[in-house]
């Protein structure tokens, strides 16, 4: 957790939100590289990596203390994404500058089941309203990858390169566990 003075705490909230079976789970602690899978939110000091990524969205803040993110999936409720967003902000989400989305939205946004998370607009309104109205959101469109056969999805890295965030990946699955990772093949869009 990023306290009021910018410097970083422990994710010290508990978010197991249920409803319809699924949970929003809060991953504790601060590592250096953390690993999100959908419907968890948690810190990390350096680098977060979401796998497995299809038609999910990753939301990475960054601030001068860390990143801080969640692996959203398009079968999310309202009252999930809406304690997925209460989780942001109490993970530290008012100290971010900057956020950066990566997924699929095409394919994110036809699954969706929100009607304030079903544009990219929407979601970038949302995200403001609830962790920040100052914040830089950059959206890295990632749907150019799967133009080739993909088997298990994308494993996402973004990692801090201060200012900024890096976006990077490979294919998902321990076939693919070693191999370098690369650029995210799509343009990035400020909104």
């Amino acid at each position: 957790m990023i306290n009021d003075q910018g410097s970083c705490t422990r994710f010290s909230c508990v978010g197991n939100f249920e409803e319809e079976g699924m949970a929003i789970i809060a991953k504790q602690g601060f590592p250096d590289h953390l690993s999100l899978s959908e419907r968890e939110v948690g810190n990390a000091q350096q680098s977060i990596t979401y796998p497995k990524m299809i038609d999910c969205v990753c939301v990475t803040g960054y601030s001068p203390a860390g990143l801080l993110g969640t692996h959203i999936s398009p079968g999310e409720n309202e009252a999930e994404l809406q304690e997925t967003l209460r989780l942001l902000s109490m993970g530290g989400g008012k100290a971010c500058t900057a956020w950066t989305l990566v997924g699929h939205f095409t394919k994110h946004l036809g699954n969706t089941r929100v009607a304030w998370w079903n544009t990219r607009e929407k979601i970038a309104k949302a995200l403001r309203a609830s962790i920040g109205k100052g914040a830089v959101v950059e959206l890295f469109d990632s749907g150019a990858m799967y133009a080739v056969p993909y088997g298990l999805g994308f494993d996402i890295v973004v990692s801090r390169e201060p200012p900024n965030l890096k976006v990077l990946c490979r294919m998902s699955g321990s076939k693919y566990k070693d191999d370098p990772l690369v650029p995210v093949t799509g343009a990035a869009r400020r909104i």
